[in-house]
């Protein structure tokens, strides 16, 4: 708790640097949404504190103590507990706070709010479901409620982005359906589950920080704010306009990108699940394919207007700093990740998810 803590309130100041009153506003709709947050989480680990005398709950006799005496109050911890960690990573129903959020942050903060907390609450989430789960003592089907959860940050995410027109709110709602992916792999509680899920959150922060880079480099030097903004701009620097092509198609999850492997391998792990009965995986997975389409329509979105759509006068060139060199080492990245996925599943199949 503490250390998701300090990650946060940094971020609640980022909000708010150099933006104006729009920034300011934002950065407090955010406090206020994490401190009531916070509140809650920190009222669910007291409620676990009591009935079992002890915070670590990986061990055999935390969970003893909760099914014997306290199912009751283990139950209502845990959801508040669990509410709290799925603000953090945007998640569906505690997602509201994204998108003015993200509009209101530079690209570079928003591409730090799309990814450290969100991944670092994901494996504080991961560590407390595996937890309950590798004991056998609970009733409750967390790999259901997940799976459920997880679809609806999908669809709400992608429904939310189709209609949006600024550049910075639509990869908004992408986090959110991004997130919902990430919570999906959580769902056959497994290590095929933990290697898809450390695989995903590997290639998505390599992808969001290249998109969130470019869409900053516009916002910066050209003043790009919405989607149609970004009309005939890949002459300003045909690289970037490239970078920012591959960061997207790799959040779809089409080849030739680590995005692509990214969902091959949650999609499997689901299918091979045990944690939920068949019914559930064939619908998880159809669903999941369906949203995949679904984002082709609002990711594809900023390298029509860049490649396909004409503009009156030549955009002015960007020029190249060491970032844009990063930038595009970031991107063919993605592409190694495609070619050679079993490089990095190696280095996660070495390492172990520490309970």
């Amino acid at each position: 708790l503490l250390s998701l803590e300090l990650i946060s309130l940094p971020s609640y100041m980022l909000t708010a640097l150099g933006r104006g009153k729009s920034g300011v506003e934002a950065s407090l709709k955010y406090f206020l949404f994490g401190s009531t947050v916070t509140a809650v989480m920190i009222f669910g680990w007291s409620l676990l504190y009591s009935a079992t005398g002890t915070f670590d709950f990986t061990s055999s006799a935390f969970i003893d103590q909760l099914t014997q005496n306290a199912e009751p109050t283990a139950y209502l911890a845990s959801a508040l507990i669990i509410a709290g960690l799925l603000f953090k990573v945007s998640a569906v129903p505690f997602h509201l706070w994204a998108p003015d959020t993200y509009q209101a942050a530079s690209a570079a903060i928003a591409a730090f709010f799309s990814t450290v907390p969100k991944l670092a609450g994901l494996a504080v989430l991961a560590k407390i479901l595996l937890a309950f789960h590798l004991f056998g003592q609970s009733p409750v089907p967390f790999a259901a409620i997940v799976g459920v959860l997880s679809m609806a940050s999908i669809t709400l995410g992608n429904v939310g982005a189709l209609r949006q027109k600024h550049a910075k709110r639509l990869m908004a709602y992408s986090s959110i359906a991004q997130a919902g992916f990430l919570l999906l792999a959580l769902v056959p509680f497994d290590q095929s589950g933990l290697n898809a899920l450390q695989f995903y959150s590997a290639v998505y922060l390599v992808m969001n920080f290249a998109t969130f880079y470019v869409i900053g480099q516009f916002e910066h030097h050209q003043n790009v704010q919405t989607v149609e903004d970004f009309s005939g701009r890949a002459g300003a620097s045909w690289a970037l306009a490239l970078v920012i092509t591959t960061g997207l198609i790799a959040l779809i999850g089409l080849p030739p990108t680590g995005g692509f492997m990214a969902k091959l391998f949650l999609f499997s792990s689901l299918w091979s699940s045990t944690s939920v009965s068949p019914t559930l995986r064939l619908v998880f997975l159809i669903l999941g394919l369906l949203n995949t389409v679904v984002a082709l329509f609002y990711y594809l979105k900023i390298p029509y207007y860049l490649f396909v759509k004409d503009r009156q006068d030549k955009p002015k060139s960007l020029s190249w700093e060491l970032q844009g060199v990063l930038s595009v080492l970031l991107a063919l990245a993605l592409l190694v990740a495609f070619v050679l996925p079993g490089l990095l599943m190696g280095w996660i199949n070495k390492t172990t998810f520490v309970l």
